[in-house]
Parts: structure tokens; C-alpha cells; sequence
């Protein structure tokens, strides 16, 4: 299906990403969110599916190469969000050894500056309800990287402020209809 800006705005597009990206013109997408498969984590049973690779750096490799095509359609103003995890690896690749994080989401951040993207923030997404691990060795994982990239320094972001992050809390007395205990809300 030919690309038509009329026909796809606000919309969810499906597909392989590297094939629905090369069908959209340049610089005509202002801001791309996405959450990668995860490396070697699930098979959803597609050939050649991205996650599966042998290696994390082809996985690395690939997601480059799909962000490339990111950067190409993203306008000069657009940015791009990218939540990613990392993974423990079982045996040596490279210079990490078994048992380790082997460091994913650090890596595709360096190897997109690399290539020229800017990241403006690195985003810890806390999961407060995450899966316990079963490890006894090392602390559970309840966090991803959330990263914020764009093209340049000119580029569209609204800040928001979380009301409770921003406006100190403050204890509010209330009497009880109960007793006459007071009780804070």
C-alpha cells in the first residue's frame, strides 16, 4: 500500500518496521514511540523476527539499522522514544562474561549517537509490580530505559509537570466523622 500522509494520521501502521518505513517520505513523521522486542526473550513466531538473532550485537545491529530509517522520516523538529531492556546473558559474548547484563540498552544509545541521533534524556521507567526474579545473587530488575532522542536542538517539546511532583505535599488535617481522632489524607 502506498504511503498517504490523509489516510494514516494518528494511526497505528503494522508491519515489518524496515518495509513500512522505506515506504514513508522524509522527514514527514513528528515523533516516533516504539518498544522493540526485547532480545532473545520471546519467539512470536515469525521468520526472522527481531530478537531472535544469535548475537546481541547483530540485534544492536538491526535495531540500528530500523533507526536509521527512523532518523530518515523523522522530521528535522520530530523525536523519538524508545523503551528498551536489558538482558543477563548465560554464556561469554565477546569481553562480557556469563551472568552479566551484557548492557543493550547502553549500547543502542551509544550507537545512536554514533550515527547522529542526539539523546536528550535517559528516562528510568520504575515497575513497581515487576516480576520477582528468582536469583539470589544480584538485585531484582524492575526498571527500563525509556530514551529521548531527536535530530538536532531544534526541535518541538512541551515540558509537563507531574502536579505531584512539582507542588510540595502538604498534610492536610481532617476530623474524623467517627471519633475525634484526627487523621491525615
Amino acid at each position: 500500500k502506498d504511503w498517504n500522509q490523509n489516510n494514516v494520521l494518528n494511526t497505528i501502521i503494522e508491519g515489518d518496521a524496515i518495509d513500512v518505513l522505506r515506504r514513508i517520505p522524509d522527514e514527514s513523521i513528528d515523533m516516533v514511540i516504539t518498544s522493540p522486542p526485547y532480545w532473545n526473550l520471546r519467539d512470536y513466531g515469525v521468520e526472522g523476527q527481531l530478537g531472535l538473532e544469535d548475537n546481541p550485537d547483530i540485534y544492536i545491529e538491526n535495531l540500528c539499522v530500523i533507526f536509521d530509517e527512523v532518523y530518515r522520516v523523522l522530521k528535522n523538529q520530530g523525536t523519538c522514544w524508545i523503551n528498551i531492556g536489558d538482558k543477563y546473558i548465560s554464556k561469554r559474548i565477546n569481553n562480557v562474561k556469563a551472568r552479566s547484563l551484557y548492557g543493550i540498552p547502553d549500547r543502542l544509545k551509544i550507537n545512536l549517537i554514533d550515527r547522529g541521533w542526539v539523546c536528550r534524556n535517559e528516562i528510568i521507567w520504575h515497575k513497581p509490580n515487576a516480576m520477582p526474579s528468582s536469583a539470589k545473587n544480584r538485585f531484582n530488575s524492575d526498571y527500563e530505559k525509556l530514551y529521548f532522542f531527536t535530530k538536532g536542538n531544534n526541535y518541538y517539546f512541551d515540558t509537563q509537570y507531574e502536579e505531584a511532583i512539582t507542588k510540595p505535599q502538604r498534610k492536610t488535617r481532617v476530623k474524623s466523622k467517627v471519633s475525634n481522632d484526627t487523621k491525615y489524607e
